[in-house]
């Protein structure tokens, strides 16, 4: 798609497809950047737009999902400030904008948390705004939880957790990303080496999705890949590693029959090796 350029992305830590906005994602850096949001095109790798959040800090934002505001029909931009050792656990909620210029956005709500946990780097919305975090743990094998939807506005104690099952040990600790379709069925994760893939069964909830085993999918090699996100369609999904100068990765899905989108009968299987890879070097800017 495009090679992004800038100096204000060197640590892009999440990515998220908008919902109001064609070929628009989001990102943001982790520790060390203040509380911007930035807007990509996908054609070009350029920054659209710089969306500050108020009254928000980033002590080490790690992962930022797109989904449906709670008790409202607009869409969300959800950030996770997960990172360093548990410093914040705060998930913030802000509204997509109305216009897609250089602004400062509110917070609509946050949640904080606590848990037995060291950090988590992936955060994940489904299609009827339920939020996940996934602690990281040695292997990558790491631990679901829910975030509880009344627990907006308030501070959480997570207790009950679901292991992920993955068919190979990470040499790292993970997962350091996901995300799920805008459908709510299917789902993305990622460690050092791996992508791994899901798709929900009929009338299956989240935690019995991810106690499965996964697909493993395409994923190109990067120097520190944690950002994933589902395009908006679902036609396939991106991904972005830190550093500056990074490439901006489509992976695209090529059978379009199998796209599923919530009907009453149990979903085929995805055949993921009909996948491509596209990488395309766009414009550079400064």
């Amino acid at each position: 798609m495009a090679k992004i350029r800038t100096k204000k992305i060197n640590e892009a830590s999440g990515l998220g497809a908008s919902r109001l906005y064609e070929d628009i994602l989001y990102t943001h850096n982790d520790h060390g950047d203040s509380n911007k949001i930035y807007a990509l095109s996908v054609n070009s790798g350029s920054i659209v737009a710089v969306l500050t959040i108020r009254n928000a800090k980033n002590e080490d934002w790690e992962d930022l999902a797109v989904g449906p505001c709670f008790k409202s029909s607009s869409s969300c931009i959800y950030v996770l400030d997960g990172g360093d050792a548990g410093k914040s656990n705060t998930i913030y909620m802000i509204e997509e904008p109305t216009m897609m210029v250089t602004q400062t956005l509110n917070v609509n709500n946050t949640v904080s948390y606590s848990w037995n946990e060291k950090d988590c780097e992936t955060l994940m919305v489904d299609n009827i705004g339920e939020v996940f975090i996934v602690a990281k743990k040695k292997g990558g094998r790491g631990h679901l939880y829910r975030i509880p939807r009344e627990s907006w506005g308030t501070s959480v104690q997570l207790h009950n957790y679901v292991q992920l099952t993955l068919p190979y040990i990470s040499s790292n600790r993970g997962p350091r990303g996901g995300d799920m379709s805008r459908s709510g069925h299917e789902l993305l994760m990622r460690t050092s080496e791996h992508m791994y893939y899901w798709r929900r069964q009929n009338g299956e909830s989240t935690e019995d999705m991810v106690a499965r085993e996964p697909t493993v999918v395409p994923v190109a090699e990067e120097p520190q890949g944690e950002a994933v996100a589902w395009s908006a369609t679902a036609d396939g999904y991106y991904t972005l590693s830190e550093g500056r100068t990074q490439p901006l990765y489509f992976y695209k899905r090529l059978n379009k029959t199998d796209k599923y989108y919530g009907s009453t009968a149990a979903p085929t299987k995805l055949n993921w090796h009909s996948l491509i890879l596209i990488i395309v070097y766009c414009f550079s800017f400064s």
